[in-house]
């Protein structure tokens, strides 16, 4: 896939053919945050922008139709990145018993992460309180 610059040049490429209010700014944006999308995928984003522009320029019986930033998020939404498609993430099952060794510092990670999901209401009876942010 085309690096974050590169995609900047692509969307920059394409929106010169079209009528957009989009700063530079607002495409290096896109660009840094289209990790995993392809210039052909690029294209499907600005056509279903473009799509998304007309509808709204025809709700409001505009003639002429402009693609904002609004416009080009609905387009990320609607077009995965065709890198990403297909890839189902897997979590492997792991089990306490495939670690070795290091009983007590398992046996502490049971405590710390384990039981507040497998024994809430005890926790809670016992009325220790849970934080799950990050300090």
């Amino acid at each position: 896939p085309p690096t974050a610059h590169e995609r900047t040049e692509i969307l920059q490429k394409f929106l010169r053919a079209v009528h957009h209010s989009l700063t530079t700014e607002n495409i290096e944006h896109f660009a840094h945050r289209s990790h995993g999308y392809t210039g052909g995928d690029l294209k499907l984003v600005l056509q279903a922008a473009g799509l998304n522009a007309l509808w709204r320029a025809a709700d409001a019986e505009k003639v002429d139709a402009e693609i904002t930033s609004i416009d080009l998020e609905a387009g990320f939404q609607e077009v995965p990145p065709s890198v990403m498609r297909g890839i189902l993430l897997e979590v492997p099952k792991v089990r306490w018993t495939d670690i070795g060794g290091e009983e007590g510092i398992k046996q502490q990670l049971k405590k710390v992460v384990e039981w507040p999901l497998k024994y809430p209401e005890e926790i809670a009876r016992a009325g220790i309180a849970i934080s799950w942010q990050s300090r």
